[in-house]
């Protein structure tokens, strides 16, 4: 097999040789027969998902030579997902972990335990080299404390891999202190 310059001269010499072999890869990736044409041409770039899709939409024998040019390219894309998911898809365990956690917390607890399990998977997802993410899940509650008599409380849960700020505590706590006068603002109707 001869050496291509790049991966868009690759897909060109796919798509242009076989229209039938284009509109099975455009079927199988969800786009138009149009876009993978403006691949190929460079008028566009595609998003990361599809770059690791097509490795497994093309033709077996132009697998290997495509992998590697598109890691010249865009060094770790094709590693951006961990190996046991190749697909992309929500692990079923993911799903099971979730409907185990709501059967078997009561209902006060319900909403924060599986906030939490979301968010830590999230997280890996997000964020797998831990090079620095957080997520905070803000929930206010209203309680009625006597006739006609609200009070609001703020319920937080916060999960990181590596805090990308490095703040000290008490930054955090001025940081957190701003957010809720932002917060307590009045904000003009939509």
């Amino acid at each position: 097999m001869q050496k291509l310059d790049d991966w868009r001269e690759l897909l060109g010499k796919i798509i242009n040789h076989n229209p039938t072999e284009r509109e099975r890869i455009a079927n199988e990736l969800g786009v138009r027969s149009i876009t993978l044409t403006r691949w190929a041409n460079g008028e566009s770039v595609p998003r990361s998902y599809y770059l690791r899709e097509l490795v497994n939409v093309l033709p077996q024998q132009d697998r290997a030579l495509l992998s590697e040019s598109l890691e010249q390219e865009f060094p770790g894309v094709l590693s951006a997902l961990s190996p046991d998911d190749p697909s992309g898809e929500l692990p079923y365990q993911i799903v099971d972990e979730v409907l185990t956690t709501r059967a078997t917390n009561p209902d006060p607890l319900r909403f924060w335990a599986m906030s939490r399990l979301v968010l830590q998977h999230a997280l890996r997802q997000l964020d797998p080299e831990c090079m620095g993410m957080a997520i905070t899940l803000v929930r206010w509650q209203t309680y009625f404390a006597g006739f006609r008599q609200r009070v609001r409380k703020r319920m937080q849960e916060s999960l990181t891999t590596q805090h990308p700020l490095k703040l000290t505590l008490a930054e955090r706590l001025v940081w957190q202190e701003l957010e809720e006068i932002f917060l307590q603002l009045p904000h003009p109707a939509t």
